[in-house]
Order: structure tokens, then sequence, then C-alpha cells
């Protein structure tokens, strides 16, 4: 269970439900820094060190050999997908046609993943836990602070990237959470209740945040 909301925990929904919020705030052209998050921060350490705390902590069977982290990274399609993508666009391979047409097939990734969303929280089980409401506190409040407090030491000027980071911090416990307590026998039921009810409280904490003067814009 530890290891299941220490996943839910560390990383947000920064790219199905960032994209949305970053869009709204920033126009459309914010998208990249979701993109760049999820893809060049988020994955490869949910990849390598949440496998790592997932096997490695979480295990209920510490006798049977733990699989490579490294190995898992690799067998991880979105991974190969944006390596791919950019070594397209670096080789100058960027046909038109094939641009308008991934761009119009992506457009349904984002409603597909919130209508799996909304498929897989235990809505009739989401009764307060104790550990679930203080993990999703952690998540929904106290990542943005401290990127809030920490950015200005490192870039004296505050400018749309540096809040659109603040931005990335508030979303709730990403789905990924819950596809790792269930590939790596965690508690899926934690993870699950931990997403559903992070998600529910980040249209109440988003408000709170911007009243707070967080995020500006």
């Amino acid at each position: 269970t530890r290891a299941a909301l220490m996943l839910g925990g560390m990383f947000g929904n920064t790219f199905n439900i960032g994209a949305p919020v970053l869009i709204f705030f920033f126009g459309a052209e914010a998208l990249r820094y979701a993109v760049f998050n999820d893809m060049l921060m988020t994955m490869p350490v949910v990849w390598t060190l949440g496998v790592w705390i997932a096997t490695r902590l979480g295990s209920q069977d510490r006798n049977t050999s733990q699989p490579s982290v490294i190995g898992v990274m690799l067998t991880m399609p979105p991974i190969w997908a944006f390596l791919a993508g950019f070594a397209c666009q670096q080789l100058g391979l960027t046909y038109q046609p094939l641009v308008k047409a991934t761009q119009f097939i992506g457009q349904a990734t984002i409603p597909v993943i919130l209508f799996v969303l909304g498929m897989t929280i235990p809505w009739r089980k989401l009764v307060p836990r104790g550990e679930i409401l203080a993990t999703a506190g952690v998540k929904l409040l106290l990542t943005p602070l401290i990127v809030w407090l920490i950015a200005p030491l490192i870039y004296p000027r505050m400018g749309e990237a540096q809040y659109a980071a603040i931005v990335e911090g508030t979303t709730p416990a990403m789905m990924t959470a819950l596809l790792l307590a269930d590939r790596f026998k965690l508690d899926s039921a934690a993870a699950a209740l931990l997403i559903g009810w992070s998600t529910i409280l980040f249209w109440l904490s988003l408000p709170l945040i911007m009243a707070f003067g967080w995020i500006g814009t």
C-alpha cells in the first residue's frame, strides 16, 4: 500500500489533465510544456525510479527474482514512439500530410483517456481514508507549493514556462500508478482510490491555488 501511494503521490497526470489546463491558462502553444514534461521527465522517471519502488519496496515476495528496471523501460511503447517522432523531425521526414494525420488522431487521446479514467475510478467505493486523503493533499497542494517556492530561486524572472511547471505540479495522481500497482502486485485498490479522490479534489484545489496567486498568466 505504501509503495502504491508513493507512486500516486509522486507522479501527476501531467498530460491528460495537465494539457487541457495549460491550454486554458496559456493558449494552444502551451501544449508543448505538457509533452516535454511527460516524455522527457515524468515517463523516464516513472519507468526507472517508479519501477524500482514498485519492485524493490513494494514486492510482496522478496524471494523471487525482480525484473530489470531498464528492461521494463525499454518495453514501453510511448518512449519508442516519442524517439521515433523526434528522429523523424531531426532527419527532416516531417511530411505535412503525416503531421496532419497524427494531429487528427492525437486529438482523441485526451478524451479517450479521461473516459477510461471515469470507468476506472471505483465510484461506489470512494470511502474517505486518512492515508488516501493525506497523499492526495501532498500531491495537490504541497507539490505545487514546492515548485512555486523553488522556481524563483533558479529563475530570477518567472515566465510562462515556470508557471506552467507549477500548473503541472497541481495535477492529480496519474493513471500509470494504477497500471504499475496492477502489474507488480501492489495495492491496486489504494491506487485507484487515490486517483479517484485526487481527481475529484483537483477541481477544488486548482481554484484555491489560483486564489493564492501561485499561477501567473
